[in-house]
């Protein structure tokens, strides 16, 4: 919940406000609804300064089982920030 209280405080917004109109909840996280991520402006982050973790930790070399998650990293190898979680931890 700090990624959300961070970037609804940066964009003015009330929390409940950014996650309708921003996210959607997955079975333990929520999400950014679109794609591409909104908050890319000129094929650059916005939001940088207040970026998600996930955002700031990309490509999550480190983390288990990139092998079996390496065709997303692919997939989405076209975008600038190429994950889109936002951490509801």
């Amino acid at each position: 919940m700090d990624d959300i209280r961070s970037i609804s405080t940066n964009l003015n917004l009330p929390e409940d406000t950014f996650i309708s109109q921003y996210l959607e909840k997955s079975e333990d996280e929520y999400l950014i609804a679109k794609k591409p991520c909104p908050f890319l402006k000129d094929n650059l982050c916005s939001i940088y300064g207040v970026r998600p973790e996930d955002c700031r930790s990309y490509p999550h070399l480190w983390k288990q089982g990139f092998q079996t998650r390496l065709i997303h990293v692919v997939e989405n190898s076209h975008y600038p920030c190429m994950n889109f979680n936002v951490s509801s931890q």
